[in-house]
């Protein structure tokens, strides 16, 4: 009887051979990223974000700060 041998990839369990799954355990992490961030891109161009910083702070008298004497 001739016997028949096996690779090692043949051996493994699904998903956890070689081949290109390598590439995508290192990609997916930067598509989740992408992905998450790509809504909030927008965000950093609006000029409306600070229109009320002067006024709430810059000119305010009874603002005092946020350090360690103002916050005990």
């Amino acid at each position: 009887m001739p016997k028949t041998t096996r690779r090692a990839s043949e051996l493994q369990p699904p998903g956890t051979g070689g081949g290109g799954g390598g590439r995508l355990k290192r990609a997916l992490p930067w598509l989740v990223f992408v992905l998450a961030a790509a809504p909030f891109l927008p965000a950093l161009t609006q000029g409306f974000v600070a229109y009320d910083d002067d006024v709430l702070f810059l000119n305010n008298p009874y603002y005092r700060g946020l350090g360690a004497e103002q916050l005990r």
